[in-house]
Parts: structure tokens; sequence; C-alpha cells
């Protein structure tokens, strides 16, 4: 009987663990977009929410997921937007700013096009 009550404290202890990583829920403000073809920056407004799971290194963003790589204070990830197309995304975990670099392929390889920055800030789920 004993063996039992261990076994299953045990396995609810994995159950709880792997189900209740700490999330940090965060909702990002655009204020710009700078075209790197002419260094013309333009004002923009729209709200984004990403999830960062930091003990598995996981995110979620706009209807995607997946790893991100830390460096730093900086961590990283990047959506592909069909063959030609990435997005990369850089969120720096001390200031709350969010850099997407929009890239396209020229001549074989990814170049920047613009850059989007917003301006995030920690939020608190409801429930």
């Amino acid at each position: 009987m004993k063996q039992l009550l261990l076994i299953s404290f045990i396995s609810l202890g994995l159950i709880s663990a792997a189900n209740g990583e700490e999330r940090v829920n965060l909702t990002c403000d655009a204020y710009a977009s700078i075209s790197l073809d002419n260094n013309e920056v333009t004002s923009i407004y729209g709200t984004e929410g990403i999830t960062i799971f930091p003990e598995s290194k996981k995110y979620s963003f706009k209807g995607n997921s997946g790893t991100y790589i830390e460096d730093g204070n900086i961590i990283m990830w990047a959506i592909g937007l069909g063959e030609n197309m990435i997005d990369k995304y850089y969120f720096d975990k001390v200031s709350g700013e969010l850099t997407d670099m929009f890239e396209v392929m020229l001549d074989g390889k990814f170049k920047a096009v613009s850059v989007f920055k917003s301006k995030c800030k920690k939020t608190e789920a409801l429930f």
C-alpha cells in the first residue's frame, strides 16, 4: 500500500511539473517601421501578445510557437513567411524592446529590408 501511495505521489509530481512551467505574458505596442533602403521611419500602431516559457525556452507569437535562442539579455527566434521571406525577432529582456527584422532572399542570401519596433510590457493573465 505504501508503495502504491509513493508511486501515485511521484506520478502526480511529474505531471504537475510538466504542466506547471511558469509563463511570461507580454503585450507589445508597435511604434516604428524603418525602411532600410532609405532609412525612412514611419510611426505605426498595433498590439501583439507574446508568451515566453523561460524554462523550456519556448515562445508563442502570432499563432506560431517554437524554441528561441538566448544570448545575454536577448532572446531570438525566426518565423518563415514563405520560400523567400523571413521575420527574425529579437527581444531585449531588460528594456522590453522587440525588434522584427523582415528579410527577403536576394542573390541567394537573406537581406533585411525593413525593421519594425515595439515596446513590450509584462502582463498578468486574467484567470
